[in-house]
């Protein structure tokens, strides 16, 4: 499951710049670059107040001022930290910066990035790097949008497990087991009057170990994708007994069922009734309903 280190993607050799925060205003707004030239981009357009750029040291909060140096003005003040790689998200070189969660001063600090060099990233681009680069499996690269996206805190700790790989070391557990046994059997076949393959019965006892492995796994993660959507059904149509949304007309785990795959997802047609949605237990749940 995980992408080889080999031939290198020339969307790689990019330097990429991008929002990270949520869009809307706030009191707190990061702006990301990732590249081999992460920083000198960062240098064109941050000027540190107290510190030389020569003792940065990564990882370390350094104060100073985003800068327009064609107009010779000050954006906005703002915090910069350097990660180096290949101890970065990406594991290429990262600058953050964080600044007043202003859209205007968000949207300039990326505009002047561009001009300095950088590209602006690809919706999903720097987890697509992580990716590329080896740094997770896809089972992780699709459990970081399903925590971002988590509706419950039940939901965003089975994201959460899943992004730290424990769903990747179980199924690369399950393909070493097969991937043995097949090396064993085809040992005995090609090698007959070698001891070193497989009899027909211990090849049927290990395979229905995995046979049951497998099944266990599969009903684990059914539980686990009841449990990100919907597994307190029956209450929440008890709560809603006073008839509020009218008559209950479709209850389903919503995430299971209308889960899009990565790249390939189709819109789904809105449907003419009403949905509700809440969280019981740290557990989200919808109803969907026909109008009263």
């Amino acid at each position: 499951m995980n992408r080889g280190a080999g031939a290198v993607d020339p969307m790689l050799e990019d330097t990429i710049i991008a929002v990270s925060t949520p869009p809307g205003y706030g009191g707190l707004g990061v702006v990301r670059l990732s590249g081999p030239n992460a920083l000198p981009v960062a240098k064109v357009i941050f000027r540190p107040r107290r510190l030389k750029w020569r003792a940065l040291q990564p990882r370390a909060l350094v104060f100073g001022d985003i800068q327009d140096g064609e107009n010779k003005t000050i954006v906005d003040e703002a915090f910069l930290v350097y990660f180096a790689a290949p101890r970065s998200y990406t594991t290429e070189n990262i600058v953050e910066i964080s600044c007043h969660g202003s859209p205007v001063v968000l949207d300039e600090i990326v505009r002047l990035g561009v001009k300095a060099g950088a590209r602006l990233a690809h919706p999903g681009e720097f987890t697509l790097r992580a990716y590329l680069r080896g740094r997770i499996d896809l089972l992780q690269a699709e459990a970081v949008n399903d925590l971002i996206e988590a509706a419950s805190l039940a939901q965003a700790r089975i994201s959460l497990g899943q992004l730290r790989g424990g769903l990747s070391r179980q199924v690369g557990a399950l393909r070493s087991e097969i991937v043995e046994l097949m090396s064993l059997v085809e040992s005995g076949i090609e090698f007959p009057e070698e001891v070193s393959g497989i009899s027909a019965e211990e090849g049927a006892k290990r395979l229905g170990a995995l046979i049951q492995a497998v099944r266990k796994h599969q009903r684990v993660r059914q539980m686990g994708n009841q449990r990100r959507s919907w597994p307190w059904v029956i209450e929440s149509i008890e709560a809603l007994h006073a008839g509020e949304l009218g008559q209950v007309h479709f209850a389903r785990g919503w995430y299971t069922n209308h889960r899009t795959s990565i790249g390939h997802g189709k819109p789904a047609a809105v449907p003419d009734w009403r949905q509700r949605g809440n969280t019981i237990r740290s557990t989200c749940f919808a109803l969907i309903c026909r109008p009263r």
